[in-house]
């Protein structure tokens, strides 16, 4: 668990570089200053915000099983409620992720950690989905698009923009009969709907309007350069990470978090 005491950057900006090597966000480290600023002002007695890190760190072992084992020690075994926040596909419940081969479906996978903290507790694991593109039928890297063919953004733009962002449950919904066509998730299902996929949805804006997080300067520097090398988990791109300074480093951590590059927002209205 993480417990700031004090509020130093370069605290924040440490306990970030031993979960991820490539997370250097400001966001990041301004949440773990918001609990801080909180817990200080909760009265002495009282039970304090706590930020838990479940990332294992990319050079050691599997992030599903290291999630899953946090999980299940800090929350499940002490009966606590928990809100994780991570990636979709680490997230997803009851629904079962396709895996793909050469573009073609070939099963299905039960072991992210969203899955198996289901098999455990049941339906008091649900899954709340963030409005992002969806990758399309070929791949998980590629050709992304609208989620639910579209039909939630058509919505949102008919509603005044100060009533956009919101929350539902896709179960017992009209948004939960939306059918997830023409995208990766709807491998190997027949008529998969929303509800299937996601127990909740959240839309806070049009994606156009999305921006990405701040890359923390110099978050690679001289001093921690040599103890991140080894840690680079791509073994594709390894050999320049291995040879290049941290100009390269820094540059890689922003185009990792550039949205418009990576989804092609100029594309969505």
């Amino acid at each position: 668990m993480w417990q700031l005491k004090i509020s130093r950057p370069e605290l924040a900006n440490k306990i970030l570089f031993e979960s991820n090597i490539l997370w250097g966000y400001q966001e990041y480290a301004d949440i773990f200053r918001s609990a801080n600023k909180l817990n200080k002002s909760i009265s002495e007695g009282m039970k304090q915000f706590r930020i838990f890190g479940l990332n294992n760190p990319q050079h050691i072992g599997n992030n599903d099983d290291a999630m899953t084992k946090v999980i299940i020690k800090e929350f499940l075994d002490r009966d606590e409620k928990a809100l994780i926040y991570c990636g979709i596909h680490h997230a997803i419940t009851a629904y079962q992720q396709p895996q793909l081969e050469n573009g073609k479906f070939i099963r299905f996978s039960d072991q992210r950690v969203g899955n198996r903290i289901y098999k455990i507790i049941g339906n008091r694991a649900f899954t709340i989905c963030l409005h992002y593109p969806w990758a399309g039928t070929s791949g998980y890297s590629n050709d992304y698009s609208y989620p639910v063919e579209g039909v939630i953004d058509t919505l949102m733009k008919s509603v005044l923009s100060k009533y956009r962002s919101v929350g539902f449950d896709t179960k017992g919904s009209p948004f939960g009969t939306l059918a997830c066509k023409g995208c990766i998730y709807e491998h190997g299902y027949k008529n998969l709907t929303l509800k299937d996929f996601c127990d909740g949805y959240i839309y806070q804006k049009p994606l156009s309007e999305y921006e990405s997080v701040t890359t923390i300067s110099d978050f690679i520097n001289k001093n921690n350069i040599d103890e991140a090398r080894p840690r680079f988990p791509n073994n594709s791109f390894k050999f320049f990470f291995d040879n290049f300074g941290t100009v390269f480093w820094n540059y890689a951590i922003s185009m990792d978090a550039d949205l418009k590059h990576m989804y092609q927002f100029s594309k969505y209205k």
